[in-house]
């Protein structure tokens, strides 16, 4: 955007500016915001906007993973759905299974690996929760809007273990990403304060 002439993001006119967005193969304006923003408007775009035409790319990308896929390309997908739902409802060793099978189909897949984290941690198994996080770390991008949930929940499990100091990083680094996520600000007085008082409690 910066490059066809347009700084101010917030401005109440962004989403007018049709001419810069388009010129940048941007389907809007919102779409700079994120990646999945990003997807989500092209994939708006190439179904409602016959005057746009999306980069070969990023066509080609959705055509695939999109237009053309089929309930069954991608088993991951509906393991992890499984998954989540059972660690939701405190399965923690069924979901365990079902995320597990989820990231033996697709070994960069970063939410099953949050969600076998939070299973993990949830069962008590911190050490093997905090390597499922670190590893969606890995496979991450900054610019993913969700980067600060294995922060987050590393930063819980950290804590769980008494490792406040680390704890504590992960969650301030949470909290710099996503400043009002549910939870956080509490967790973080709590590491606090037991790193005040970690003497007393040895």
């Amino acid at each position: 955007m910066s490059e066809y002439g347009y700084e101010d993001f917030g401005s109440s006119e962004a989403a007018e500016r049709t001419d810069l967005h388009f010129a940048a193969g941007l389907p809007s304006f919102y779409a700079a915001a994120t990646i999945q923003e990003t997807l989500a408007e092209y994939a708006r775009a190439a179904v409602l906007s016959s005057d746009f035409e999306a980069p070969s790319e990023i066509r080609e990308f959705l055509q695939e993973h999109l237009f053309n896929a089929t309930p069954d390309a991608d088993p991951s997908i509906d393991l992890y759905r499984r998954g989540k739902a059972l660690r939701l409802n405190g399965d923690y060793r069924t979901a365990n299974t079902q995320l597990s099978s989820a990231i033996e189909h697709d070994e960069d897949f970063a939410e099953a690996y949050i969600e076998r984290g939070r299973a993990l941690g949830a069962s008590n198994q911190l050490e093997k929760a905090i390597e499922d996080f670190t590893r969606a770390l890995a496979l991450m991008s900054e610019y993913d809007w969700q980067l600060y949930l294995p922060y987050q929940h590393r930063g819980i499990a950290l804590a769980m273990g008494g490792n406040y100091d680390k704890a504590l990083d992960d969650l301030l680094e949470a909290q710099r990403l996503s400043p009002n996520a549910s939870g956080l600000a509490t967790a973080i007085d709590q590491v606090k304060f037991m790193l005040d008082n970690q003497d007393r409690y040895k």
